[in-house]
């Protein structure tokens, strides 16, 4: 349930609170609030496109510029329950380059299915950048088919670049299937710049068309290639994978 801020002066409108527990993160408790985010990369909570907008509404008819989140600054989202993507998103499009913080607080996303026809990077979210975090995350049965040259595809993030972290998160069964032509796949990241710590994935990696001149071709269960980028040495710890590659 929204919490409402304190009675404005005389004439002034009043606003909602998206940050319930102001801990500067905005609740998410929809598919439609969760595709919304593709509105707000940078987490700050000052998007006014008319699908954010309407993804908001049920807190604040100004959805978008006043988010209510400590000292008016927004650092990022937070899952405030578990999410089935199936019936209202039965074909995802993957969020964009995220460079805030994603906090699923324990809960599972299910139902993510994305297959791409183009040369399009694949995941729940293409590119985690910056300090980006997606922390306690659960990604539950995922289904991504993906193709197309020099290209990366994960379960949670295709791509985590090197000041970004993907903290106790993991994927739960579920498949990514390449068709042709990608190159780096990974049950949870595609690709590895920066940190990956305590977490998982069961995910099977299924190469239905694998890219015959690839000499950088990668696959693995929990990351498909782990990079060092400009002296970066990327970090992986706690974290496993218990999976099958077929094909």
């Amino acid at each position: 349930m929204a919490l409402l801020l304190a009675a404005p002066p005389a004439g002034a409108q009043q606003t909602t609170d998206y940050d319930a527990d102001d801990d500067g993160l905005i609740e998410i408790s929809t598919p439609a609030q969760l595709n919304a985010l593709r509105h707000d990369l940078n987490g700050n909570g000052d998007a006014t496109h008319a699908d954010y907008v309407a993804a908001f509404a049920d807190r604040d008819t100004n959805a978008g510029t006043r988010m209510g989140c400590p000292a008016g600054t927004c650092t990022g989202y937070e899952l405030a329950a578990d999410l089935g993507l199936s019936t209202d998103y039965p074909a995802w499009t993957p969020l964009g380059n995220y460079s805030a913080t994603f906090d699923g607080n324990g809960y599972a996303i299910s139902g993510l299915t994305i297959n791409t026809t183009g040369n399009d990077d694949a995941g729940l979210f293409t590119q985690l950048s910056g300090s980006g975090v997606i922390r306690n995350l659960g990604l539950v049965a995922p289904s991504v088919s993906a193709a197309g040259n020099s290209r990366r595809a994960g379960g949670v993030v295709s791509t985590v670049d090197q000041n970004a972290a993907v903290e106790t998160s993991y994927v739960l069964g579920g498949t990514l299937t390449v068709r042709s032509g990608l190159q780096l796949v990974g049950g949870l990241v595609g690709r590895l710049e920066g940190t990956v710590r305590a977490s998982y994935s069961t995910a099977a990696i299924v190469m239905a068309s694998p890219c015959s001149g690839c000499n950088s071709h990668r696959t693995g269960g929990l990351v498909g290639s782990d990079e060092t980028v400009s002296g970066n040495t990327p970090a992986i710890t706690d974290s496993y994978c218990n999976s099958q590659t077929t094909g």
